[in-house]
C-alpha cells in the first residue's frame, strides 16, 4: 500500500498538504508557501521520506516534517486508519491490545459491516 504526501498550491500564498492513500486524498494542514516545500512535496514523497530531517537541510522544510508527523498522527487516531507503518504491524499482531481508541471503534463497526 503506498502512502504519499502531496502538496498543492491553493492560493496565491497558501500551500495544502494532503495524504494520498489508497487513490484517496486525505486534508492534513494549511499553511504559508514555501519554495523549498513546493520543491520536496510537490510531485509526491513516501511518508517515511515525508518527515525524515535527513533529507533536508532546508528550515522551512524541517519545520513543516514536525507539523506532518502530529497532523498524520492526528489523522491516524481520528479515523483508525494505519499511516505509519508501525501501526500496521501492530494492527495485525494478535493478542496485544495496543491500538487506540478510535483503531479499535473502526474495527468494531467493520465487523459489525460484516455481519449484517
Amino acid at each position: 500500500m503506498s502512502k504519499f504526501i502531496v502538496c498543492k498550491t491553493t492560493g496565491k500564498s497558501e500551500q495544502s498538504y494532503f495524504l494520498e492513500m489508497d487513490n484517496k486524498l486525505y486534508f492534513l494542514f494549511k499553511q504559508d508557501y514555501r519554495v523549498s516545500n513546493k520543491e520536496y512535496y510537490a510531485k509526491g514523497v513516501n511518508v517515511n521520506d515525508a518527515v525524515d530531517f535527513s533529507k533536508t537541510h532546508s528550515e522551512a522544510t524541517r519545520n513543516t516534517m514536525e507539523r506532518l508527523r502530529k497532523a498524520l498522527t492526528r489523522l491516524e487516531n481520528e479515523t483508525g486508519i494505519a499511516v505509519w507503518d508501525k501501526t500496521v504491524h501492530m494492527s495485525y499482531c494478535s493478542g496485544h491490545n495496543t491500538a487506540t481508541k478510535a483503531q479499535r471503534i473502526f474495527r468494531a463497526r467493520l465487523r459489525a459491516l460484516e455481519v449484517a
